[in-house]
């Protein structure tokens, strides 16, 4: 299940709202954990490849390296 609430410019005020509110939570429970492991907390939690790159500071491309490394180990 992804959480995808990024409709493009028109995506309203709700759409923003839920994003600033899933962007909040998600600072929270990563507390001070960083880079993968902050990558890895949030694939978990469903979040799509651009919204953790924009959380963890880093490019979709790397998120979704550490999406496929994690799905070759399971």
């Amino acid at each position: 299940m992804l959480i995808k609430t990024r409709e493009g410019p028109d995506e309203g005020p709700i759409g923003a709202k839920l994003d600033a509110l899933i962007k909040l939570t998600a600072v929270s429970v990563l507390g001070d954990k960083t880079g993968g492991d902050a990558i890895d907390v949030l694939l978990r939690a469903g979040l799509d490849n651009e919204m953790i790159a924009d959380l963890v500071g880093t490019t979709p491309g790397t998120v979704r390296a550490r999406r496929s490394d994690n799905n070759k180990t399971k």
